[in-house]
């Protein structure tokens, strides 16, 4: 494993590339949900030299980290990791004590400027599409920070007039516009990267994105190994490793009371409300995979009652927003399939909304993409880097004739994703 270490510049000047021995651990999160990265870093005070001068250490200080490493053959990925423009959130002593009262461990939070920078003023946006208005409000100075919003899409949802009311930007763009945004029927999420640029990508977007990084299980030889220079062919110029270890979780909680949703839109536009049971959409590469859109639930279940295991109702929205609110509370299922891996460090592994490949043997049904939907970077003392990523899936793929899949005919199967979304997109625009 290649070792190298992140040493913090605080404020452009307080650097230290020279006190590398006082880092313990280095730890960032990105999230596709929570949209904002963070991250926190202990450091050694032997002697309590570093809480008595707290240079640079103050709330809102600037952090940039810089890679340090030995060995000049360290991978391009190591040399050209950095975080540029970060601010420090918070700071605490974790331990005290021993034959020296004085030493300690202090960890200092830092995060996207988002967290600190906000404009609190009111506003009323008139009707736009999501993207534009996300974009407008990204771009804007005068939180004392702009931004750049490099991937952006047009919502299906139409476009409606929304208020700004005490409350911060960041607050108003979560909770009153990505809230209510929807592309085929999956929802959008507004989330940023390490170097603060953002995205605004729905699941059927980053779903049919390549991959690039390709993961797959040691041992692979044989027919598996065959099977896996074809996999990987697919995937052209993807990087590749093995990783460490895995885990699964099949059906969350939320999921479970996803299963077969009815609902009730009020439309008070028309006076009458729509009810029914939604089925379960998400598209994922319904072009290549015969088994995509097939769920672990067992048919009998799915066929046996037509009013649903769950009731949602919304409420005092127009016609639009409350359908875009169904799907997204419909959003438990695109996470149906989670697969935690631990693996070594690798720049493609760092950005959140990615696809990632990954292959466990010939006709396995873990095969094929999966989306990158959460990231922890740790790095220890000793300069060895993991990174722990949340993978999520909502069903099963890969091709009928080659499944290790047993009765797969009994498992459910939703309607074709993108015949589904353009007749209820239509059926959205005529009203």
């Amino acid at each position: 494993m290649e070792k190298f270490k992140l040493y913090p510049v605080l404020n452009g000047v307080t650097n230290y590339e020279n006190r590398l021995n006082f880092l313990k651990t280095t730890h960032i999160e990105f999230s596709i949900e929570n949209g904002l990265p963070f991250g926190w870093m202990d450091i050694l005070d032997q002697d309590g030299s570093f809480l008595a001068e707290f240079e640079n250490f103050q709330i809102g200080a600037n952090i940039d980290l810089k890679t340090k490493y030995d060995d000049d053959k360290v991978s391009e990925d190591i040399k050209n990791l950095e975080i540029k423009d970060w601010v420090i959130l918070k700071i605490l002593t974790l331990a005290s004590g021993g034959q020296n009262i004085k030493e300690s461990i202090i960890r200092v939070y830092f995060g996207h400027k988002m967290f600190l920078y906000r404009d609190m003023t009111s506003h009323c946006y008139p009707a736009q599409p999501a993207n534009e208005l996300i974009r407008t409000i990204l771009a804007d100075k005068r939180r004392g920070c702009a931004f750049n919003l490099v991937e952006d899409e047009k919502p299906d949802s139409s476009p409606v007039k929304r208020y700004k009311i005490n409350e911060s930007d960041w607050e108003f763009l979560q909770n009153k516009v990505v809230n209510y945004c929807d592309y085929k029927l999956t929802p959008l999420y507004l989330y940023a990267d390490l170097n603060s640029n953002f995205y605004f990508k729905s699941l059927s977007t980053m779903f049919s994105s390549n991959p690039k990084m390709l993961l797959y299980l040691h041992g692979t030889n044989g027919a598996d190994q065959k099977a896996y220079e074809e996999f990987a062919a697919y995937y052209k110029g993807a990087q590749q490793d093995e990783p460490m270890s895995y885990s699964f979780e099949i059906c969350t909680k939320e999921a479970l009371a996803s299963l077969k949703k009815a609902f009730i839109l009020p439309d008070t536009q028309r006076n009458l409300s729509e009810t029914g049971v939604k089925s379960p959409i998400a598209d994922i590469d319904s072009d290549e995979s015969d088994l995509s859109g097939s769920y672990p639930i067992d048919i009998y279940f799915a066929k046996s009652s037509d009013d649903g295991n769950s009731v949602v109702t919304i409420n005092n929205h127009n016609y639009s927003d409350s359908y875009s609110l169904l799907n997204r509370s419909f959003s438990a299922y695109n996470k149906m399939f989670q697969l935690e891996i631990i693996t070594r460090f690798a720049a493609p592994l760092m950005n959140v909304g990615n696809c990632i490949g990954l292959f466990f043997g010939k006709g396995h049904w873990v095969n094929g993409k999966w989306i990158l939907r959460n990231t922890h970077f740790a790095l220890d003392e000793s300069g060895n880097a993991v990174v722990v990523l949340k993978l999520m899936r909502p069903s099963f793929s890969g091709m009928i004739n080659e499944t290790t899949l047993k009765n797969y005919a009994s498992f459910d199967k939703s309607p074709s994703p993108r015949e589904k979304a353009r007749s209820d997109i239509n059926k959205r625009n005529n009203l």
